[in-house]
């Protein structure tokens, strides 16, 4: 649950944009991949959390309102520090530097120039959504975070 009990109020604990559309993109090996990237999300409490994810088929020819899940997959643990105990930004992996030269809007290290890298090449294409038009094997997929 993205909730916290606060005085007897529910306040939300996960902001930003919990449903987004699968990017076709390429990894940091140039290969193609369909990425589902929740670049503004914000926990709100200090302490160790786990994300669900969730993949939607929302193209299907279903005469029901519900969508059943195509996949569900649980993120690793990670933890969200208070301002004061913030230990500085990581480095930024080779998937996030790959994400960030194909147009993925990103908080970057301050470390990372694209101007001299030399990868720009073999990544040219930049991020476009899935959706039925671009002639993919399956439909629009939506992941959603909870």
């Amino acid at each position: 649950m993205n909730h916290v009990w606060r005085e007897r109020k529910v306040v939300r604990n996960l902001l930003g944009t919990l449903t987004i559309p699968g990017w076709r993109l390429k990894d940091q090996s140039g290969n193609p991949s369909v990425l589902f990237i929740f670049n503004d999300l914000v926990v709100r409490t200090e302490g160790t959390f786990t994300l669900r994810f969730t993949v939607l088929d929302l193209d299907s020819k279903m005469d029901s309102p519900v969508f059943p899940p195509l996949a569900r997959e649980f993120s690793h643990t990670f933890h969200v520090y208070s301002p004061k105990s913030f230990p500085g930004m990581q480095t930024n992996t080779p998937l996030t530097k790959a994400l960030a030269r194909q147009g993925m809007k990103l908080i970057l290290h301050k470390s990372t120039h694209f101007e001299n890298s030399g990868d720009e090449d073999d990544l040219e294409t930049g991020p476009r959504p899935m959706s039925s038009s671009n002639n993919m094997n399956h439909t629009n997929g939506v992941g959603t975070s909870a």
